[in-house]
């Protein structure tokens, strides 16, 4: 009985949080906010406006920008003259009366610490974002906007597998949590660490490393991407996939690769895009325009110019009819016809009319950013 009483409050928490679910629209040159059904929820009053994140909005009007709950309320006047999306508790933003300072707001729109800031970007897992301070050096702050890591490296990416690429003296290596090196920088070019191991440049090429910082396999080579769904593609006269290791899977043999997902990774011969598997094998045929990665297990897909989606054995699941197509999101996507945009279910039904000069999902605006 209990465990009844669980399930039914998780499908009642997911449900509302399914039903909130707002994306951004515009209509006559002004934004605002609709549901999944395409009913207004925030009538379009803004110059421009961002997707909901942890309950609020970031909207613009007059050339200021402030954050509304999602009633329309405004938390705060229009201040900012830039903004991200709340990450948790906290906000970047930059006063207007302080241009190029960036600092933290939380959610009733109080300062957050100082705006002492050249740049802030998003928080990682770990509670950290990179900072830039007023001498032009990167660090870590937290969501208090005090430093963990002091500002003291060239450039910074954010932590990958609880390791961070940091530049020292022109040179690259890999920060931990506490700001000690776990690899000493010693390298002209790294890539972030995943799945527990990274790529950096030796004399020779490309090799792969483990966070002791000790070579794995005996390959080098000369084009590499990071790790994903536990392989990588890499090239030297061809693109093939090497394991964790850095021993191939996958001979190089294709004229394109870009990393895997879901199993499969995008293929290009002949200036023709398909999909192959881990042993190399052709899933999808090279016979279109472009294929861009997986989501919820189905690629989009254009043919002669339009887009559809397909499933990871080729199938067709919507026929190639959009202008444009984003990815599925909690089996709703957003697409683009006759220059007007609207969603679709799994099926290619619409779910919102395409009417809209412009729709706008959390996921189609993030972004990963690099301190440098």
């Amino acid at each position: 009985m209990k465990k009844l009483f669980l399930v039914t409050l998780l499908f009642i928490a997911f449900s509302q949080s399914f039903a909130q679910k707002l994306f951004v629209a515009k209509e006559n040159g002004l934004y605002g906010y609709i549901d999944a059904n395409g009913k207004w929820v925030i009538e379009p009053a803004f110059d421009d406006a961002d997707p909901f994140s942890h309950g609020f909005a970031a909207v613009k009007s007059k050339g200021l920008w402030s954050f509304i709950d999602k009633k329309g309320k405004l938390i705060n006047p229009y201040r900012f003259s830039s903004v991200r999306n709340f990450d948790g508790t906290v906000a970047v933003v930059e006063f207007s009366n302080t241009p190029g300072k960036h600092g933290l707001i939380d959610t009733t729109g109080s300062p957050v610490g100082k705006a002492i800031f050249g740049a802030i970007r998003k928080f990682s897992a770990e509670g950290l974002a990179m900072a830039k301070s007023e001498s032009g050096d990167w660090g870590f702050i937290d969501r208090t906007g005090n430093w963990v890591i002091q500002p003291a490296y060239g450039g910074l990416r954010d932590f990958t597998s609880g390791l961070a690429m940091a530049r020292s003296n022109s040179m690259w290596g890999y920060l931990d949590t506490k700001g000690q090196w776990a690899i000493e920088p010693k390298y002209d070019h790294i890539i972030p660490f995943r799945d527990g191991v990274a790529f950096v440049l030796e004399k020779e090429g490309w090799i792969v490393i483990d966070k002791k910082g000790q070579r794995l396999g005996n390959l080098s080579f000369s084009v590499v991407k990071a790790f994903s769904d536990g392989v990588a593609v890499v090239r030297n006269s061809k693109w093939g996939v090497v394991d964790k290791q850095g021993n191939w899977v996958v001979q190089p043999t294709f004229g394109f690769l870009s990393p895997f997902t879901g199993g499969l990774g995008r293929a290009r011969e002949n200036n023709k895009w398909g999909m192959i598997d881990k042993s190399g094998k052709w899933v999808v045929k090279p016979q279109y325009d472009n294929i861009l990665g997986a989501s919820e297990g189905i690629a989009r897909v254009q043919k002669s110019g339009l887009w559809g989606y397909m499933d990871m054995e080729g199938n067709w699941i919507v026929e190639p009819r959009f202008q444009s197509a984003e990815k599925f999101v909690n089996g709703s996507a957003i697409v683009k016809v006759n220059n007007k945009w609207g969603i679709i279910d799994k099926s290619g039904k619409f779910t919102v009319d395409p009417k809209f000069d412009k729709l706008r999902s959390l996921l189609s605006t993030d972004e990963e950013e690099d301190g440098e």
